[in-house]
């Protein structure tokens, strides 16, 4: 009886993380990300008051044909006038020994990344949070063309301090 109350407690964790979210978009991949074609998040904000502090987070869902332990991404956001941060962030996507890092069953893994967090809100218009991997292969120059394993990934935007 406890891993039904289990369960529920995650997803209704995770719908409250979302609800909070001001702005979430997700991007469904065909099992692969090109090097080539950046993913480009365009977010308007309505209710968004001066100066207030914003969490930037990435859901990037992969599975088992995933072939590496870290990510690589470039990450940048910028309105139309400014280009705020551009940063080259890594993470940790299995452990030593291959396994999947992130929530959820079987081959299929969700990991929650941090972008940006406590980002002052002093854009005019929309916010445009550009994201491209940035993973090469050992004594290679180049980066992979298409990195497998990749599923979805969706940005969210909340206000900062919330759970």
């Amino acid at each position: 009886m406890r891993s039904p109350v289990l369960i529920l407690s995650l997803f209704l964790f995770g719908c409250d993380f979302k609800n909070n979210a001001m702005y979430s978009k997700k991007l469904i991949l065909d099992n692969a990300w090109s090097y080539h074609e950046p993913i480009t998040f365009t977010a308007s904000f309505e209710t968004l008051e001066e100066n207030e502090l914003l969490d930037f987070f990435l859901l990037l869902r992969k599975n088992d044909s995933y072939p590496f332990e870290n990510l690589f991404l470039i990450v940048t956001i910028n309105d139309a006038k400014t280009t705020f941060t551009q940063d080259t962030l890594e993470y940790l996507m299995a452990d030593k020994n291959g396994q999947l890092l992130g929530t959820g069953y079987g081959s299929q893994k969700t990991s929650k990344l941090v972008l940006q967090q406590q980002f002052q809100s002093f854009f005019q218009g929309p916010l445009h949070v550009q994201i491209r991997h940035a993973m090469r292969h050992m004594d290679e120059e180049n980066p992979i063309s298409s990195l497998p394993g990749i599923t979805s990934i969706e940005l969210l935007i909340q206000k900062a301090n919330q759970p």
